[in-house]
């Protein structure tokens, strides 16, 4: 039976410098998070060798200007 990844932006809109997100359905896969601008450029990734059941992972913004910005996750059974 296929878990579907679930994930959840904690606090949206984002205020301030970090992003919380919440990933749950990756349990024991590694977890590729990717954090880029509407523009296609790349403001934050990150990987985890081993999700947890219920995951969660903080990403910098840097200093990015306000916006859209599009969060991409993958393991390797969900793309």
């Amino acid at each position: 039976m296929d878990i579907p990844l679930r994930v959840t932006v904690l606090g949206n809109p984002v205020l301030g410098e970090r992003v919380t997100v919440e990933i749950q359905g990756a349990e024991g896969q590694r977890l590729e998070l990717e954090l880029g601008d509407e523009w296609g450029h790349r403001v934050s990734d990150q990987v985890v060798e081993r999700a947890g059941l219920v995951e969660r992972q903080v990403l910098s913004l840097g200093h990015q200007p306000a916006g859209v910005l599009l969060l991409r996750v993958s393991t390797p059974s969900h793309h």
